[in-house]
């Protein structure tokens, strides 16, 4: 008996037409496009996530640069799958949190064998924290950022403290993941494989205790992305709560 081939779900019609002409149009073509390399197409391996005992590769996400734009595809399998998942669900969810989530153009995803990917277009007109504490974005960016600065880490501390206050847990709020646009002045959160409900937990990491422990976790990852002391973030954090 064949196996049915594994759809793969557009967001983007422009996107699907775009690979299409390349190719590149199946679940396969996507899981190795590398062998789609050519003169129209640039990939770039940017990350690359071994199983922790089996050292196989289980996660990785690769840049493609085509002419007429760019995109990032995450691809996982085996005990990485669930990553998948979670980028998918994470889009539907961080909107509530006044976030905007990275445009997906599609996705796809085979829980037989426990492979799938998510096809993201590239953020347009946002610049990574990172970049913009860095000094590495355009000058006029970068003095609008550094009028705008007090402005920004205020709504970065509105959105952290919604998310510590829910049932939802993200340990990677870094510099590199956390995005501002300064034409719409709207803030994006990417790489959001990690982005769970608590409910996914082991039960002993429920416990009050630990569950404290992680978001302290989660506040020290966030002070160390603004360039802030931690005692710095909780003040901040407080007075967010009044």
């Amino acid at each position: 008996m064949n196996t049915p081939p594994i759809a793969v779900q557009w967001n983007c019609a422009k996107s699907k037409d775009l690979f299409a002409r390349l190719g590149i149009k199946s679940f396969e073509d996507f899981w190795l496009i590398e062998d789609k390399e050519s003169q129209g197409i640039s990939i770039d391996g940017i990350r690359r996530h071994k199983g922790r005992f089996s050292r196989q590769l289980q996660r990785h996400t690769s840049r493609i640069c085509l002419s007429s734009g760019e995109f990032f595809l995450k691809r996982a399998s085996g005990a990485s799958y669930k990553s998948i998942s979670r980028e998918l669900s994470a889009s539907l969810i961080t909107p509530q949190f006044g976030l905007e989530p990275p445009p997906i153009a599609g996705y796809a995803s085979d829980p037989s064998s426990l492979r799938g990917f998510v096809l993201f277009k590239k953020l347009e007109s946002f610049h990574a924290i990172q970049e913009l504490l860095r000094g590495a974005a355009p000058q006029e960016i970068l003095e609008k950022f550094g009028r705008s600065k007090n402005c920004i880490y205020e709504r970065i501390f509105t959105v952290f403290q919604k998310v510590q206050n829910s049932a939802y847990y993200y340990p990677d709020w870094r510099d590199k993941h956390i995005f501002w646009n300064p034409d719409s002045d709207s803030l994006a959160l990417i790489d959001l494989e990690r982005f769970h409900h608590l409910s996914e937990r082991p039960a002993y990491a429920r416990l009050p205790l630990l569950l404290r422990m992680a978001r302290k976790k989660e506040q020290k990852t966030l002070a160390k992305a603004l360039g802030i002391s931690l005692p710095e973030l909780r003040l901040q954090i407080i007075k967010t709560k009044a």
